[in-house]
């Protein structure tokens, strides 16, 4: 979490980790990758870690297949 203009928000990754934790439907998730990956808010290695521990349930075997079927 990081403080913005005396307001408490989370960070693009910690987004992205906590809509795959509620186990976001893929399409939606994508949206929200694919922005933050185009607007530079995230680094790919860490994506892709926090992709990782969360592709067995959706479905995929690792982080880098997990972002690709994201990236569409």
């Amino acid at each position: 979490m990081e403080w913005a203009d005396e307001l408490l928000v989370t960070t693009p990754i910690r987004t992205v980790t906590d809509l795959c934790r509620i186990r976001l439907d893929g399409e939606h998730l994508s949206g929200v990758v694919a922005d933050a990956l185009t607007r530079q808010l995230v680094d790919e290695a860490a994506l892709l870690a926090v992709l990782g521990q969360h592709a067995e349930a959706y479905g995929f075997a690792a982080g880098g297949e997990f972002l690709t079927f994201l990236s569409g």
